[in-house]
């Protein structure tokens, strides 16, 4: 089970724990990702009953959200909807949550 300030690194990026279900009484989950920058992406993958909600906190993210190749800067908001299959990554680095 992940606790607060955990850190997961994947591939070109890495996940820290800012809440997790435990902490919110089972409400939500918060992590913040950073991305190192480059060409490497992740898998593609998605969340069978999860709602993702994300915002922008530095640079630019490019995803790919059913299907549809999107790109979001600092300030941006975006959602996955359930079951959405999805992919993110920054080229040359990023930082969301």
């Amino acid at each position: 089970m992940a606790e607060v300030g955990d850190e997961i690194r994947g591939i070109g990026s890495t996940i820290r724990f800012g809440e997790t279900n435990e902490t919110s009484s089972g409400k939500r989950v918060v992590i913040e990702i950073t991305y190192e920058g480059g060409p490497d992406r992740p898998p593609a993958h998605f969340h069978p009953n999860q709602t993702e909600r994300f915002e922008v906190l530095e640079g630019q993210i490019h995803a790919v959200i059913g299907g549809e190749e999107r790109s979001f800067a600092a300030g941006d908001h975006f959602e996955v909807p359930p079951g959405t299959v999805h992919q993110m990554w920054s080229e040359h680095g990023a930082r969301h949550r």
